[in-house]
């Protein structure tokens, strides 16, 4: 005879790890001097640096800049506006925004920091005075 003894068990086990992520690094994305009278633009790479717990999925966003909005592209405030976009890539044909241009990681390990950069570039032809022109941008991680 034989017997089939089934057993259903269940185990709880309350949430240990929540989601988190921090930041490390920043380095400005800095163009240096601009020349209005060159054919070319002028590019600029900076970099962040963060980690998140394993397995978490996340967002980054960059803001329009305290100098920008939602009808322009960002600008650098000084005595003009001097138009500049940010970027995903190198080729810098993929910009980075906050309505729906996000640059999406999935986070695959939180022992090391990651690091990713942003591509600047500055239009050519920009008729602007001389003078010092700077942004503040928010950097914003979703998770």
């Amino acid at each position: 005879m034989k017997i089939l003894i089934l057993a259903v068990l269940a185990v709880s086990v309350p949430r240990l790890a929540h989601a988190s992520c921090s930041w490390s690094t920043i380095n400005a994305v800095a163009f240096g001097t601009y020349d209005a009278t060159t054919n070319t633009n002028t590019d600029a790479t900076g970099s962040f640096t963060y980690k998140c717990t394993i397995g978490t999925s996340i967002t980054i966003d960059l803001d329009y800049g305290s100098n920008g909005d939602r009808t322009m592209n960002r600008v650098l405030g000084g005595t003009d506006k001097l138009a500049y976009t940010l970027y995903q890539d190198a080729t810098r044909l993929l910009p980075w925004g906050n309505t729906g241009l996000t640059h999406e990681i999935i986070v695959s390990a939180a022992t090391s920091f990651t690091q990713v950069f942003v591509y600047g570039r500055l239009a050519k032809g920009q008729n602007i005075q001389v003078g010092d022109y700077s942004d503040t941008l928010t950097v914003t991680i979703n998770y």
